[in-house]
């Protein structure tokens, strides 16, 4: 009389826990704010966030089914697994990306008033984000032709006043603060290079 509900035991497929689901959803909450907050910074679409909030989820389904094709893993305890681990991947990633996106947020920012002129000889070309954590925003010296500047002036006298400028611009605090490095590229109105003024977080002076 026993022998049944024995084997009817044995047959059962595991099923997640209590603890599991909970973490699971707790992860995929949490995956869903960062890539909705990385998407609408990096393309500023009210629109593109609902892609990006569930990106994450569409992924650890589609890493579950395939998974699945093994029998051992053909039950929801290890689906739900595979999906957790998935979705906790997508948090690592999303996370290591929020610098890169807000960087993006910041230089869409400022492409959107360029060109603009910042003083009488000097205008500000426009910006671009990357490699990595870094932003490069572009100026040309109206009154100065690149290859003829006197480097030597320019480096004793006028790039130490950007400098100091530069690093106590308060948008300019902030993306250091966070370890992004910015760089000024200075051009003359012949087009040539004048220089790179390179800005880290060790520039950053107490107000």
């Amino acid at each position: 009389m026993d022998a049944k509900p024995d084997t009817e035991q044995q047959n059962a497929k595991p099923r997640p826990g209590r603890l599991l689901i909970i973490g699971t959803g707790l992860f995929a909450l949490l995956s869903m704010v960062i890539w909705s907050r990385n998407t609408f910074l990096e393309t500023g679409r009210v629109s593109a966030v609902i892609g990006g909030a569930a990106a994450p989820l569409f992924w650890a389904l589609a890493v579950a089914l395939l998974f699945s094709i093994s029998k051992r893993l053909r039950n929801t305890r290890s689906q739900t697994k595979v999906a957790m681990w998935t979705i906790l991947v997508f948090v690592v990633a999303g996370m290591l990306r929020m610098s890169y996106c807000w960087n993006q947020a910041v230089v869409r920012e400022i492409n959107a008033t360029c060109p603009k002129m910042l003083d009488e000889v000097t205008r500000m070309d426009g910006a671009t984000a990357g490699p990595g954590k870094l932003v490069t925003i572009r100026e040309t010296v109206l009154a100065m032709d690149g290859a003829t500047t006197d480097m030597v002036a320019w480096r004793t006298t006028i790039a130490p006043r950007i400098r100091a400028s530069s690093a106590q611009a308060p948008g300019i605090r902030k993306l250091l603060a966070a370890g992004t490095t910015v760089i000024y590229q200075y051009n003359g109105r012949d087009g040539v290079i004048i220089d790179k003024i390179k800005l880290t977080r060790t520039d950053l002076q107490p107000q």
